[in-house]
């Protein structure tokens, strides 16, 4: 045993959404076809972008090989110099002077202030930095991104060693200058022996000269730390200018009364130290404590520096923390530096008072030895310090490295087609979609059985699907298997269960326009009645456009204007088409005044006549608007079938005909949806096609299976119906074989 299908209002609505879409499917096809078309003319179009990468990995000065030698010898001020904060690096390698100088490198022309088809990013979790050159020129892309890279490592190279530059710069300009104190002391002691004849000093006052000329050799030494100290201080103060940062000046700095302090103690200390030295050696205990004394002093310098600097900055970023360590490592060096020199000149002071005992020839000799020694000395020193400034700033290393440089691009990264495709046909999708939702919200026509409860007001008493081809409309040429036919017969029955207890002796079939189906409505009914053992006449009621003759295909030289006109007996414009119980009468000729015609008291008669004569009388009339045929017509019928086409029928236009046959008195039994198609019709179809299935359609087949259906001359068949007829009888609506539905 079969189910029936069941439908909730949820799969109703799903439906119904379906149904909306498989109704608009042209304009969503069409919609869809021009988005891909257009995305596809748009792909073309481009021109194809290559694209190449370079990795750079950004690395610690300790990683990047600053050596324990560059950090005794001088500390390294750079932007570079440990910078761990990768997105800084990333903002350096963005520069315009950078992008320009890679641009000049790639062989590439650029305006001033232009920017390059480059992106610098780096690495969320990792210190590696992705430099991305793109270019309709393979060959570009990848020059470009490995000139950016090479830039990049290049002036990070540069800023690494500016700071060991600076220093090695100072000191061969001291160097080339105590060399030519050497030489001029070492003059000035020959002249002098020459002159008075002086000789060479005695072992005691060779140790005094010897003392006092480490002691000046120590000062010149610190002094000339101090000035590379200060010279790097500089420096520093210069780079954190151009970073928009303010920094407290160096007076500031040494006029705090706490560093005051501290470098009294420190001077006090070197002079202790100095005293010591006559008698310790300075791997002493003695020695080894005084100096840790001193460091400690320093490095408590060294913190109030840095307490100070910070204390006036209201923001400090990334660069900055290295720029102001690096300055205040110079700041403190500089003032170790200067308390040491003061310590020094201290003990100067002193050994040059023991000298000035000596007589006068020996005291000058002194002092010329002095000199020459303190010469010597201090050029060795600087000449010292100058290799080991040259050598750290030749072992200097960038705090960053290519690991992967650019390779040439095979393939265009931009525009990509499948990419692109797979967007249009989303999109074109998503645009057909809205524009039939738009379409279907702006469509004023009935379409659906339920647009015609809700907006005419009228009992639904069929749905006739749409017939494409014009000779399968009509029933005469249809089988009994045919749904058509079986949509007629339903029709028929509503209206039989709307008129149980006075059923109607007229009917007639109007429209709201023309060609909306209405003859053939009015025909197929009148057979579909006929077949109910009703005798029944088909009136051609449309005077101006009669259409009836051509439905059934018979001549229309008598009819309904000769009957009203001339008189004329019905008998003589009676047709008789050769199906059972149904008579034919035709407009006949048409006149000049048809609504007269039909508001006449003889059309009255012939109506009373027809009454008497047939059980039902059904009247194709003419459209109800445009004319007043159907109005008055429907004023003197016992009721009215209203024939709307899907979608030809402004719900408008349905109102106003139901309202002019209300204003006639006519009685609208209800109304029959014709041409519905299947996007229409939806899950009306679904209920119909399955009832006619399971119900219908095998009974007709099980009649048809038990017919001979010859189809001979007299048009004979058994298959449980009574399809006799004469040799002109067309094909029954319910006959056998011989005349299939």
């Amino acid at each position: 045993m079969n189910e029936e299908p069941r439908l909730d209002a949820q799969e109703v609505d799903l439906k119904a959404y379906w149904q909306v879409l498989r109704k608009r499917r042209f304009t969503i096809g069409i919609a869809l076809v021009a988005v891909v078309a257009l995305m596809v003319g748009w792909t073309l179009m481009q021109t194809p972008i290559y694209q190449a990468q370079t990795k750079i990995l950004a690395k610690s000065r300790n990683s990047a090989g600053q050596g324990d030698l560059l950090t005794a010898a001088i500390p390294a001020f750079s932007a570079f110099t440990d910078q761990r904060d990768v997105q800084t690096q990333v903002e350096i390698a963005r520069s315009w002077p950078l992008m320009k100088e890679a641009a000049r490198r790639a062989g590439i022309p650029i305006k001033e202030g232009a920017s390059l088809p480059v992106t610098v990013e780096g690495g969320k979790d990792n210190n590696v930095i992705t430099v991305t050159a793109k270019s309709p020129d393979p060959r570009k892309a990848k020059l470009l991104a490995n000139a950016v890279a090479e830039v990049f490592v290049d002036q990070n190279l540069n800023a690494n060693r500016s700071s060991a530059r600076a220093g090695r710069i100072f000191l061969e300009g001291q160097q080339d200058k105590y060399k030519k104190q050497l030489q001029d002391a070492a003059k000035a002691v020959r002249d002098y022996q020459a002159r008075t004849g002086a000789v060479g000093l005695d072992s005691a006052t060779q140790n005094e000269v010897s003392a006092l000329t480490t002691l000046e050799t120590t000062r010149t030494a610190t002094i000339g730390e101090m000035g590379a100290a200060r010279a790097r201080a500089d420096q520093m103060r210069e780079v954190l200018g151009r970073t928009d940062a303010s920094i407290v000046a160096s007076t500031q700095i040494t006029r705090n009364p706490q560093i005051e302090g501290l470098q009294t103690k420190v001077t006090e200390l070197t002079v202790t130290r100095a005293g010591l030295l006559k008698d310790y050696a300075p791997t002493s205990l003695k020695i080894k404590e005084v100096d840790a004394q001193i460091e400690q002093l320093q490095q408590q310098q060294k913190t109030l520096v840095r307490d100070i600097l910070t204390s006036k900055q209201v923001a400090v970023n990334p660069a900055y923390t290295t720029f102001l360590n690096n300055l205040v490592e110079a700041e403190g060096q500089a003032l170790s530096s200067s308390a040491k020199i003061a310590g020094l000149e201290q003990s100067i002071a002193e050994r040059k008072s023991a000298l000035r005992r000596l007589p006068e020839q020996q005291f000058r000799m002194a002092q010329l030895e002095r000199d020459v020694q303190i010469a010597e000395k201090t050029y060795l020193v600087l000449q010292d310090r100058y290799q080991s400034m040259r050598i750290a700033e030749e072992s200097t290393l960038a705090t960053v490295q290519v690991i992967e440089p650019a390779v040439l691009p095979t393939s265009p990264v931009s525009p990509r087609p499948m990419r692109n495709l797979i967007l249009g046909l989303l999109l074109g999708t998503m645009v057909g979609i809205g524009l039939a939702a738009l379409q279907e919200s702006l469509d004023d026509s009935l379409r659906t059985p339920e647009d015609v409860e809700k907006e005419v007001g009228l009992p639904l008493l069929g749905i006739i699907p749409h017939i494409p081809e014009p000779e399968e409309r009509s029933l005469l040429h249809t089988g009994t298997l045919s749904g058509t036919a079986e949509a007629y017969r339903m029709l028929r029955s509503n209206i039989k269960f709307l008129s149980v207890d006075r059923a109607p002796k007229t009917l007639m079939v109007t429209s709201a326009g023309k060609g909306e189906g209405k003859s053939t409505t009015a025909a197929n009914l009148a057979i579909a009645l006929a077949q109910d053992a009703k005798k029944v006449a088909l009136v051609d009621g449309d005077l101006r456009r009669p259409s009836v003759h051509r439905q059934i295909g018979i001549p229309n030289n008598a009819g309904l204007t000769n009957a009203i006109v001339s008189g004329a007996p019905l008998a003589d414009v009676t047709l008789d088409i050769g199906i059972e119980n149904l008579s034919v009468i035709t407009a006949g000729p048409i006149p000049p005044n048809p609504a007269e015609l039909l508001d006449s008291a003889r059309f009255s008669r012939i109506m009373e006549e027809l009454r008497t004569i047939y059980d039902i009388v059904v009247f194709d009339a003419p459209p109800v608007l445009g004319v007043a045929d159907a109005s008055v017509l429907g004023g003197k019928v016992d009721g009215v079938v209203l024939v709307l086409a899907s979608g030809e029928v402004e719900r408008r236009a349905a109102r106003r005909v139901v309202q002019m046959l209300a204003q006639a008195r006519a009685n609208v039994l209800g109304v029959m949806l014709n041409k519905i198609q299947e996007r229409h019709g939806g899950y009306y179809y679904y209920y119909y096609n399955y009832y006619y299935q399971q119900y219908g359609g095998e009974g007709e087949r099980r009649k048809s299976s038990r017919g001979t259906g010859n189809g001979n001359g007299n048009g004979n068949g058994n298959g449980n119906g009574n399809g006799n007829g004469s040799a002109k009888t067309r094909k029954g609506l319910l006959g056998g074989r011989g005349g299939d539905n």
